[in-house]
């Protein structure tokens, strides 16, 4: 049995403030990423499993937003959090989708708007 890690750990690698609201149903939680290297470690957070696998979360990887840091490449979350490509500027606007289930046990597709937006540090 393979040990899975219980928590991931992203950080910025912009020298902007990143905030990041990972389940628009809850608005009032939100991460605040300070700028890459920041001195007190603001720029990094530890986060649950469950919360790395929510969709602005995996968006905001993907895009290079935010970086996963030290994961397993066996671990089935390494590749929902694989970076394509080089990270996009500030002020990315995503839209996540998530997957419901109708009254007959169908799933239906809704889409989600997801804003990160990082702020400029002054």
């Amino acid at each position: 049995m393979s040990f899975v890690q219980q928590q991931i750990q992203l950080r910025n690698p912009s020298s902007g403030v990143t905030v990041l609201t990972p389940n628009p149903e809850r608005p009032d939680f939100f991460l605040r990423f300070e700028g890459a290297g920041d001195e007190n470690g603001g720029d990094q957070h530890w986060v649950t499993r469950e919360i790395a696998s929510l969709p602005a979360t995996t968006a905001a990887v993907r895009k290079g937003l935010l970086i996963a840091d030290d994961l397993d490449p066996a671990d089935p979350l390494a590749r929902v959090l694989v970076c394509q490509g080089n990270p996009k500027k500030a002020n990315a606007e995503l839209t996540a989708q998530r997957v419901v289930f109708d009254e007959e046990g169908k799933p239906v597709v809704q889409s989600i708007p997801v804003i990160i937006r990082p702020l400029v540090k002054e």
